[in-house]
């Protein structure tokens, strides 16, 4: 399998943890492909010119050898496990939803990082505002349920902790001024914890711009 990304992408990130997490880092061939830089095999491979992009060995139904968006290549990957475990359908919606929100936060930021980048005469303040807004009130709705923020002591990750990690992460990564550790004391206590893993320390974000 091959897996078109950047070492800086926070979605490209989550793929890589869970491939760590799940043992199946020596089955991905990695190729760095940058979405907004050209020259690369990025288009050709996905229309949509977004990473993180997977190409299977063996064609996969009529979807062909492709499987794009993060959320689908990590069932993917967790599909590959030998003797998957039996998940209840309660436990699965609830880790999907927090997948699903910390790739919402993950989204913003990823715009913020854009809108950051114009001239500073081009940007719009209202629009850096309402960014910030946004991860704010999602970060207070996970500061609020504790019960989702458990990282195991030995376990795989589940994805949705994986996730918002990786969000956690971006977040001082690309907007250290938002300062959302001091705001926020169990998700600070979750992500201090979670980061220690071998899988984010070996996966850590890269500024290739």
């Amino acid at each position: 399998m091959k897996l078109f990304c950047t070492l800086s992408s926070p979605f490209t990130r989550k793929v890589l943890v869970l491939a760590h997490e799940l043992d199946l880092q020596e089955q991905l061939e990695i190729e760095y492909a940058h979405p907004f830089e050209d020259g690369n095999t990025l288009p050709m491979i996905n229309p949509l010119r977004k990473v993180p992009a997977l190409m299977l060995d063996e064609p996969l139904g009529e979807m062909g050898r492709l499987i794009i968006d993060s959320p689908v290549i990590c069932e993917y990957l967790s599909s590959m496990q030998k003797d998957p475990a039996e998940i209840p359908s309660t436990m699965h919606l609830m880790e999907r939803t927090l997948e699903a929100i910390s790739d919402g936060i993950m989204d913003v930021s990823v715009a913020r990082t854009l809108e950051k980048r114009r001239p500073p005469s081009h940007q719009i303040p209202a629009m850096l505002q309402r960014h910030a807004d946004n991860i704010h009130r999602t970060l207070k709705w996970l500061e609020d349920r504790p019960g989702l923020l458990v990282v195991p002591e030995e376990d795989p990750l589940r994805i949705g902790v994986i996730a918002l990690g990786c969000a956690l992460s971006y977040l001082g990564f690309r907007h250290e001024e938002m300062k959302w550790e001091s705001s926020y004391p169990s998700l600070l206590a979750f992500y201090t914890k979670i980061k220690s893993r071998k899988s984010f320390q070996c996966t850590e974000l890269k500024d290739t711009s």
